[in-house]
């Protein structure tokens, strides 16, 4: 804890009053490669922060609608375990008997 302490009170601060930012945009060009590239990176990863933070606010919530007509038309089980993701019924072989016959037609009555 107290690493990370030293790293925001001590560390961080001294590192931006280091940074060569300029008062305006043409100051960028009298900067040589290398203090471009110091300076250019934290500009780049705060806007990145912002951007992204603004973007998550003004995001419009997803709100799941009801299904379509089609969507309805189409569900084949309409009715049976409807709460179930999925429907399996199991049986003994032992309660079959000789002949049984079983039939996944959802839509049957039957």
């Amino acid at each position: 804890m107290e690493a990370i302490a030293r790293f925001i009170k001590v560390q961080l601060p001294n590192y931006l009053q280091n940074l060569p930012i300029p008062s305006s945009l043409s100051g960028f060009a009298d900067l040589s490669a290398r203090d471009t590239v110091a300076a250019v990176f934290p500009i780049a990863v705060i806007s990145w922060l912002v951007g992204y933070s603004t973007y998550k606010f003004f995001q419009p919530k997803t709100i799941e609608s009801s299904p379509t007509k089609e969507e309805v038309d189409s569900c084949i089980n309409r009715c049976i375990d409807k709460s179930c993701k999925k429907v399996v019924h199991s049986m003994d072989i032992e309660d079959i008997g000789d002949k049984k016959v079983f039939c996944r037609c959802w839509r049957s009555q039957k």
